[in-house]
Parts: C-alpha cells; sequence; structure tokens
C-alpha cells in the first residue's frame, strides 16, 4: 500500500503541476497544498525507501 500510494502521490503532483503551468490563475492549486503534497511524498518515498531496504 505504501508503494501503490507513493505512486499515486507522484502521479499527482506531477499533475498538479503541469496544470497549473498550463493554467497559472487556477486557485484550486495554490503554492500551499502543492507544498503539502511534496511533503507527503518526500515522507512516504522515505519510508518506502526504508522498507525495500534502500535506507538502513
Amino acid at each position: 500500500m505504501n508503494t501503490v500510494g507513493t505512486l499515486s502521490l507522484a502521479i499527482c503532483l506531477i499533475y498538479m503541476l503541469l496544470e497549473k503551468r498550463k493554467r497559472p490563475n487556477l486557485k484550486i492549486f495554490n503554492k500551499n497544498y502543492i507544498l503539502r503534497v511534496a511533503m507527503l511524498l518526500a515522507i512516504s518515498a522515505y519510508f518506502m525507501l526504508k522498507k525495500l531496504g534502500y535506507i538502513a
């Protein structure tokens, strides 16, 4: 579940950044929301890599 969640967060973050780039006046993807998703992605990526044994 951690792997699926991390991958889906990565896909969502990429989509949000591309959508924000296309339409800069879009208010739903503001900076705080994108920052929260990026932080969640970093935390879940850390735990995924730890579980897979890449981080001791």
